[in-house]
């Protein structure tokens, strides 16, 4: 996975810095004194950027306290949005704002970020409350933190990458967070097998299963339902992509497996390292 790396003097990550700024910068300005929390969140933070598909999660928290962005979780979500609309082309999301950036007017499709408001449940700034647009309820609690040691100590980051990368090869209509969530799961126990052995392993566990496996929120296992991001029909596309990569990487080699063309021989963990290296930069920054 060397070549997906984005290293932190790459153009890649200044692109990401740049835009953080100026996110950070426009919030800070409409809410000129306001206590709030403005960090890196989704890959970037968890380490799980890959050069084919990385993008910019912002996460802007008001203190638990703190008004001044609104009364309540709507109140917040619909400020943050105004604030940033001078500037962007902001998309309302379920929880999350999608930000496009304007070029002379027009939506620019290249670049999107996704900002996260919210509001801290207390002065401890760990657990938070996101409002959410859809769904049984209207508020979400989270902690980004505990999601973010969910996936940096599960052992298996490598294979997360991979799992990214099939992800945008295959075009699966999986959320990112749910496909984490279901290779940590499958891949208990198995930290110290190689990057081979654990993607074929996932891989196998998901063909031959005809059910969605079950997943939880591990920052409110109870309180937050997943079950509709891992349906049965994802869970049925996830299956089929997972039955072929099998086949391929059997005739041809993991090379083909992840969509390239030349055959690359029997799969070992060296051919998945350089399925994985084929792509020297990113085909849709910023994609999903």
């Amino acid at each position: 996975m060397e070549a997906q790396h984005i290293s932190p003097d790459s153009r890649e990550m200044a692109e990401l810095q740049n835009h953080r700024a100026g996110v950070e910068a426009a919030i800070r300005a409409a809410f000129h004194g306001a206590s709030i929390s403005i960090q890196y969140g989704g890959s970037k933070k968890k380490g799980t950027m890959i050069k084919e598909s990385y993008d910019l999660d912002i996460i802007v928290y008001a203190y638990h306290d703190e008004t001044r962005l609104g009364e309540n979780l709507s109140d917040i979500y619909n400020n943050v949005a105004t604030a940033l609309s001078p500037d962007y082309f902001v998309h309302p999301k379920t929880s999350a704002l999608r930000l496009y950036a304007k070029a002379d007017g027009a939506r620019g499709d290249r670049l999107h970020i996704d900002v996260v408001p919210g509001r801290y449940v207390d002065e401890s700034r760990g657990d938070a409350y996101l409002h959410q647009n859809s769904g049984q309820k209207s508020r979400l609690k989270t902690n980004l933190q505990t999601h973010v040691d969910h996936i940096k100590t599960s052992g298996v980051i490598g294979t997360l990458k991979l799992g990214k990368l099939a992800r945008v090869r295959y075009d699966l209509d999986i959320k990112q967070f749910a496909l984490d969530l279901v290779l940590i799961e499958l891949l208990k126990g198995k930290t110290a097998e190689s990057l081979d052995q654990q993607f074929t392993h996932v891989l196998q566990i998901i063909a031959d299963r005809s059910t969605p496996i079950t997943i939880e929120d591990p920052a409110n296992p109870a309180g937050n339902d997943l079950s509709g991001l891992l349906d049965t029909q994802v869970w049925s596309e996830l299956r089929n992509v997972a039955t072929t990569m099998l086949n391929q990487a059997d005739s041809g080699g993991w090379g083909l497996a992840f969509g390239e063309a030349e055959n690359l021989g029997p799969a070992s963990a060296a051919i998945i390292t350089r399925a994985a290296e084929t792509v020297d930069a990113p085909t849709k920054p910023w994609a999903r």
